[in-house]
């Protein structure tokens, strides 16, 4: 319970913050704030002291993180944060808050939590004797009390998901952890709600061995000589802020895996189909178009009951849009193996894939003819769709 809840007054999302910020502490140290063998003395820390600072439980609760827990388990509500997304963004930039200023009404000075003693004296904590009437409206306090303790449970629970639901995520996704990979190696990230990134560098050991922008978070690196070695991927802001680190470590086979210059490797052309597939089902349409040149397309289908031929990129996009708009879901899936033609910088794939959304599905073979663009990109030019 928050101080306000403690002491019957009024409750608001300030008290929801409290409730949220206690269960951060716990999550961050393995104990609560406030505890204590009797629910009573329990409910006088509430209001009157202070936690133990995290870092002295954990030396490992960063510094900007305990200043959030601080001012979210502020004694006065308006110390606290005004709502949850002002405490995930907190969290989610690493940012350090500064104490909400609370003027008073009579010269504008801070005020710290205020003295409640007038509000729940010590006395008022001890137990009365037991009396046929007062057991009674004790029985009904307790259940009372019982029902608004679990109705700050549920709304911190709330808080909380809404946290994970609208967090941020910045992860390697290939390699694995203690993956064995070929040299060069595949490269992919998982890249949710996270905005303003400008570039992400990709370090082995500490060096810097590529560069990506934005449009695209899968590539191919040096994997570097045989034994353990560890990726780190950084994301930056225009203005090179670190925005999201992730870090894994791998152990490489070793050995020269590098395709002819300009050429193109059967890993290259799985890990393109693969990072296609994932945008389609995922229905992240900047990353699924992002895979076509525009500039050189066209599109068939060659099922009897539903042909078409869409000669350019312009005309077909819309069309495409028109499929992602009508459906609420998407599940995509390549069945092996795929037939993978590489000749220079142009490849041929065929392969078998399943189609199913909230309107129609479908199952068909799917042939996809890519080419290696002067940067080093792999785009489809070519698009076509046989029923199976």
């Amino acid at each position: 319970m928050s101080p306000e809840q403690v002491k019957g007054e009024v409750v608001g999302p300030a008290s929801d913050i409290f409730s949220t910020g206690v269960l951060f502490y716990e999550l961050l140290t393995g104990t609560a704030p406030f505890s204590s063998t009797s629910a009573t003395s329990i409910m006088y820390k509430i209001v009157h002291e202070e936690p133990r600072p995290p870092h002295l439980i954990n030396p490992g609760v960063p510094a900007n993180l305990e200043a959030v827990i601080t001012r979210s388990t502020a004694k006065n509500p308006a110390a606290r944060y005004e709502n949850a997304g002002q405490m995930r963004d907190d969290i989610e930039s690493g940012a350090t808050p500064e104490a909400s200023e609370v003027p008073s009404s009579q010269d504008g000075t801070m005020l710290r939590a205020r003295p409640i003693e007038q509000a729940m004296p010590v006395s008022a904590m001890t137990p009365a004797p037991a009396m046929a009437v007062g057991e009674k409206k004790k029985r009904t306090g307790l259940w009372i009390g019982v029902g608004a303790g679990a109705l700050v449970v549920v709304a911190a629970a709330v808080v909380v998901i809404l946290l994970l639901i609208n967090s941020k995520v910045f992860k390697i996704k290939t390699p694995s952890p203690n993956e064995a990979v070929e040299n060069p190696m595949n490269v992919s990230l998982e890249v949710k709600n996270l905005s303003g990134i400008a570039r992400v560098s990709l370090c082995v050991d500490g060096a810097e061995v590529k560069s990506l922008d934005a449009s695209t978070y899968e590539t191919q690196v040096e994997a570097g000589a045989q034994g353990e070695h560890t990726l780190l991927a950084s994301a930056y802001s225009e203005g090179g802020a670190v925005l999201r680190e992730a870090s894994v470590k791998y152990t490489s086979k070793g050995g020269d895996n590098k395709p002819p210059p300009g050429g193109i490797t059967d890993a290259e052309v799985r890990s393109f189909i693969e990072g296609w597939r994932v945008a389609w089902e995922n229905m992240d349409q900047s990353g699924y178009f992002s895979k076509y040149d525009s500039s050189e397309f066209s599109y068939q289908n060659f099922d009897p009951s539903n042909p078409k031929t869409i000669g350019s990129y312009s005309e077909w996009l819309p069309y495409k849009q028109g499929i992602f708009s009508s459906n609420s879901y998407q599940r995509v899936t390549i069945i092996e193996p795929q037939n993978i033609q590489i000749n220079g910088n142009t490849v041929t794939d065929s392969f078998h894939q399943t189609f199913a959304s909230s309107s129609f599905g479908d199952n068909a073979m799917k042939t996809l003819m890519l080419k290696k663009l002067p940067d080093g990109r792999l785009v489809i030019y070519r698009e076509e769709s046989r029923p199976f």
